[in-house]
């Protein structure tokens, strides 16, 4: 019942982020730490129900430390992540420099793409099922670029009048995937995942590229 409270609410929330499409760039900053806040307790409790506490836990703490390392030395070597630098709207930063947001979103989205993967391919096995998870976590970020850079303004390319280099999208999604299929390992095993194909993490996958998807084409009108 919990998870399902939260899904509705992280739904709502997120369907309310329609607005800020049609608003000056990074305006509401305070809408995006409440997403992932939503995001990431919906996720992890929907998780604590399938696979219980003591693995949630474990899988949580491992993800966000990979996802952590990854983020934070991609923008300071520029690799593999591309070369970013962070802004003031992506929120507090671990350490001074890391956004504390996006290893929580980065967990967050793994976690109900390894959920609904496990719905949807019931009889795929561990590997095709973690596989399946990272194809749908990278597409996803590629789906958010525009949203997570260009309206909410988290990060810009390095140097900061640079434009976004295809080379350099394309090798952070490419890092991103491959460190989504290992992470996606330390989930347990997927047999409890086997239930309706359209699960809450399904529908909710599905909610969060409809936001990303409109911002892409609210970009792609104002380009026209």
């Amino acid at each position: 019942m919990m998870a399902k409270l939260l899904y509705i609410a992280f739904g709502i929330w997120t369907a309310s982020g329609l607005g800020l499409l049609v608003v000056e760039p990074a305006r509401f900053g305070w809408w995006s730490p409440v997403w992932i806040l939503l995001f990431a307790m919906a996720a992890y409790v929907a998780l604590a129900g399938k696979v219980g506490l003591a693995s949630a836990r474990v899988s949580a703490g491992a993800i966000l430390l990979g996802f952590g390392i990854l983020l934070a030395v991609g923008s300071v070597i520029g690799w593999p992540t591309g070369p970013v630098r962070f802004t003031e709207s992506s929120g507090p930063r671990i350490a001074g420099h890391l956004p504390a947001l996006l290893p929580v979103f980065a967990f967050s989205l793994l976690t109900i793409c390894w959920q609904a993967a496990g719905s949807c391919f019931p009889f795929a096995g561990r590997a095709g099922i973690c596989a399946a998870a990272a194809v749908g976590f990278s597409a996803t970020l590629a789906n958010s670029v525009v949203f997570l850079s260009g309206n909410r303004i988290w990060w810009l390319w390095n140097p900061w009048d640079a434009p976004v280099g295809n080379l350099a999208l394309a090798g952070s999604l490419l890092s991103m995937g491959v460190a989504a299929f290992a992470l996606a390992f330390v989930y347990p095993s997927a047999r409890r995942l086997h239930s309706a194909r359209w699960s809450p993490s399904s529908v909710l996958l599905v909610v969060v590229n409809m936001l990303f998807l409109a911002a892409n084409m609210m970009f792609v009108w104002r380009k026209s």
